[in-house]
């Protein structure tokens, strides 16, 4: 995720430095995008069992949420948006410090204590409330995250079904191996029993002449 903050800050100080009086809402589309993929990651870490895994995200994640303002302003929303984007971006200060405060803690008891599902939905509520806020130039922008986020979750069950898929293959691998060494136990009892036979088959022909000579003698 960092090369792609460098490359919003980079746009948004052209932008800013640009001061065109038309509307420029791109920047907005591109900070929600990020704060998506930042929730993403650092969601997917703390489910994981591994906080420090989102540290270098909940870090870029900071200068972009310190960023909306400016790109709410860029983007001529009206004045009462602009003071609802002041008022999401303290929720998503708040929400995301939840996270970054178990990795200042640097303990397993704090990361065991928060909860991270809680902590997911505040940012997704208040990530929609500013989806809802966003013009349609700016979702246009914002859409391949969210269709990035669909599509890592269509992976995962993919993935997962692949691995039941796996799972019956090879019991079916294994039931099968089962039934070649039972058939061929049977048909090595069968040999067995077809050699003892041939041998008491073979026994019986000196029997027969023991008896010949015998009855001759007599």
């Amino acid at each position: 995720m960092q090369r792609t903050l460098s490359i919003f800050m980079l746009v948004l100080l052209l932008a800013a430095a640009g001061c065109t009086p038309a509307p420029n809402t791109k920047p907005l589309g591109r900070a929600f995008q990020l704060v998506t993929m930042a929730a993403d990651e650092a969601h997917e870490a703390f489910a994981a069992g591994d906080p420090e895994r989102a540290h270098d995200t909940l870090h870029d994640v900071g200068e972009v949420i310190k960023s909306l303002p400016l790109v709410a302003s860029q983007a001529k929303l009206s004045a009462d948006a602009q003071k609802q984007i002041v008022t999401i971006q303290d929720e998503l200060y708040d929400a995301f410090g939840e996270y970054d405060g178990v990795l200042h803690a640097g303990t397993e008891e704090a990361a065991a204590e928060l909860d991270h599902e809680a902590v997911d939905a505040k940012i997704r509520a208040s990530l929609e409330k500013l989806k809802e806020m966003l013009p349609a130039e700016a979702l246009a922008v914002a859409a391949p995250a969210e269709n990035a986020s669909g599509a890592h979750q269509h992976e995962e069950e993919a993935a997962h079904d692949h691995a039941e898929e796996a799972d019956h293959d090879e019991a079916a691998h294994d039931h099968a191996e089962e039934a070649d060494h039972d058939e061929a136990a049977h048909d090595h009892a069968e040999e067995a029993d077809h050699d003892e036979a041939a041998h008491d088959h073979a026994d019986e022909p000196e029997h027969d002449e023991e008896h010949k000579d015998e009855h001759a003698a007599e």
